[in-house]
């Protein structure tokens, strides 16, 4: 049985829609999609560890609203992801876990658009890792667990558009290979070996944008004015008081929007 309208419905929350785990097919992608197409809003999806495959994966690729996309470990193998090349909508990119080649890190790395691109668990391999190091609009890369040497990471490290890479339990470059990144101070490296005794567990920034490094800079310069609205804070406290109960009013209303929807949906769900 295929997913419903319904069921949809209850995975959304605001412009996002998490169907994780739930053991989804192809069949449920072309319902999804229908969605989707109706409502433009949503931007991002979550399909991580479904049974989608590689005609799932052919379809979403078609999609034009989403600008976040996981669907990792959804066995889409080589000819699902590369279906990805021509999308120009995506700026973040899930695949982690789908048995992927190095010549799908060949046609992802001509997607002009990804910003963010999560390729780890898989075997591109060193000539995989060359292929992504000429693209020159990612800025978040994700390749732990792909067997590369020294080789495919000191590829990685002449990026010109790299911010943020995780090169995490690739046990087969040595550590001289990370003496490459200093020359190239713009990107924020995270490595580690299996079995080293150390915690590699850093999540990585997927929301990649271009103002991320000049925000820091003027978070340090707002702490000072930070302080003089100290004492304008305290005064706007009554008002704010007073914005409480207008608030809870809204909310009961967007309660009664959703139960709205769900009806809705389950009127035309019954129809059909």
């Amino acid at each position: 049985m295929t997913i419903t309208t319904i069921q949809i419905l209850q995975c959304l929350q605001g412009n996002s829609l998490d169907l994780s785990y739930k053991k989804l097919t192809e069949k449920d992608v072309v319902v999804i999609c229908e969605f989707l197409e109706n409502n433009q809003y949503v931007k991002t999806l979550n399909l991580y560890e479904n049974k989608i495959g590689r005609a799932g994966a052919e379809l979403l690729a078609k999609n034009k609203t989403l600008v976040s996309l996981d669907i990792g470990e959804n066995s889409i193998k080589d000819e699902g992801a590369q279906a990805f090349e021509h999308n120009n909508t995506l700026k973040s990119l899930k695949l982690n876990g789908n048995l992927l080649r190095a010549s799908t890190a060949a046609a992802l790395a001509r997607n002009k658009c990804l910003l963010a691109l999560d390729i780890g668990f898989n075997h591109i391999n060193d000539e995989g890792a060359k292929y992504l190091a000429t693209n020159k609009v990612l800025q978040v890369l994700d390749v732990n667990f792909n067997n590369l040497t020294d080789n495919g990471v000191e590829a990685l490290a002449k990026s010109t558009s790299l911010k943020t890479l995780n090169i995490q339990y690739n046990k087969n470059y040595r550590t001289y290979s990370l003496k490459s990144f200093p020359d190239n101070p713009n990107i924020r490296l995270y490595s580690g070996k299996w079995g080293d005794g150390k915690k590699w567990n850093i999540p990585l920034k997927w929301n990649a944008t271009d103002s991320s490094d000049e925000d820091t800079d003027s978070s340090d310069k707002d702490t000072d004015s930070s302080d003089k609205d100290t004492d304008s804070s305290d005064k706007d406290t009554d008002s704010s008081d007073k914005d409480t109960d207008s608030s809870d009013e809204d909310t009961d209303s967007s309660d009664k929007d959703t139960k709205q929807s769900i009806e809705n949906a389950t009127k035309v769900d019954n129809s059909s």
